[in-house]
């Protein structure tokens, strides 16, 4: 499975249950390329606490005529996180079935 399309299951399994952000969800996930998804997980991974969001708000900003509400902005920065503990989680899961281990 691809970043775009994992980053979409992501988004849907932590945000279809809540009809109030289905338009930022919506809004952030139509914005979305592989390439552009690339390039702002590349900035949420060389971030720390205190620049997080000014460096998602400027790979954003720097890629895509829209910006990014406050909001939208934590949903995403929520869901990169995500994101990444699935793709590890997933790793973790093919590591064990190589090793035998389930």
């Amino acid at each position: 499975m691809d970043d775009l399309s994992l980053f979409h299951n992501t988004a849907h399994k932590h945000y279809d249950h809540l009809s109030t952000e289905k338009l930022n969800i919506e809004f952030i996930l139509s914005n979305l390329t592989e390439e552009f998804l690339t390039t702002l997980l590349h900035a949420y991974s060389n971030s720390n606490q205190f620049n997080m969001n000014r460096n998602i708000r400027g790979a954003w900003n720097a890629n895509c005529a829209e910006q990014l509400s406050g909001i939208q902005e934590d949903i995403f920065i929520f869901l990169c996180n995500m994101f990444f503990c699935e793709k590890n989680r997933k790793r973790r899961k093919e590591r064990m079935r190589l090793n035998n281990c389930i």
